[in-house]
């Protein structure tokens, strides 16, 4: 059957235009790819393209240095969600602070 192959739909721009805010790497990497497949040369598509390549850069860099036995501090992430509109956002993160047993409440 000819004509009912799945293509990507310009309306996806759109719908992640607003999401850009958020800075998230699979938004972005999302936004690029489709800015691309639909020859987009608009500000939004090539700065949503940098962030997505830079984290690709970070995670690569931070993926040799584990596999090397370097556990550095930059490869703590964070999740946090939205209590307005729960979604799921990542933070990478230097550091956390625990606190010690003696100042830790026991319920």
């Amino acid at each position: 059957m000819r004509g009912t192959e799945p293509a990507p739909d310009p309306r996806l721009l759109d719908r992640l235009r607003p999401e850009l805010r958020r800075r998230q790497p699979l938004i972005d990497r999302a936004y690029y790819i489709i800015g691309r497949l639909f020859d987009q040369d608009e500000p939004e598509v090539r700065t949503a393209g940098d962030r997505a390549l830079e984290d690709l850069r970070k995670r690569i860099a931070m993926r040799k240095a584990f596999d090397a036995g370097n556990i550095s501090h930059e490869s703590l992430s964070l999740e946090l969600r939205c209590p307005a509109c729960g979604d799921v956002n990542r933070y990478d993160v230097k550091g956390a602070i625990v606190p010690s047993e003696s100042t830790f409440p026991i319920w």
